[in-house]
């Protein structure tokens, strides 16, 4: 599988209820659309760090109007664990899920 650092680069984030299709196509973005009902409506295009921290393990991190967002991406492993700080009211949230080739 290809990693973030491999442009262009497209695979689904899966955390069951919640599935992100990325779209890493430009160097230094990151556009994501909602895959599945419950986030439909999401189609944001970002600022993002990738930062390898293990070979196929990667931290990725970018900034949302609605929450700042950490994920450390094993792609050996195909799972993502990502951390949202949501701007509403500076909660922490935890999920952990697949990536699935595209």
């Amino acid at each position: 599988m290809r990693t973030p650092l491999s442009h262009p680069l497209n695979y689904r984030v899966d955390y069951g209820d919640w599935a992100f299709d990325y779209d890493l196509s430009v160097p230094g973005k990151l556009s994501y659309t909602g895959a599945t009902e419950a986030v439909r409506h999401v189609d944001e295009t970002v600022d993002v760090s990738v930062v390898p921290v293990a070979s196929e393990v990667f931290v990725v991190s970018f900034t949302e109007p609605s929450a700042s967002i950490v994920s450390v991406q094993d792609f050996g492993r195909r799972v993502v664990n990502t951390w949202l700080t949501l701007v509403a009211d500076n909660s922490l949230v935890h999920m952990t899920g697949e990536l699935i080739p595209a």
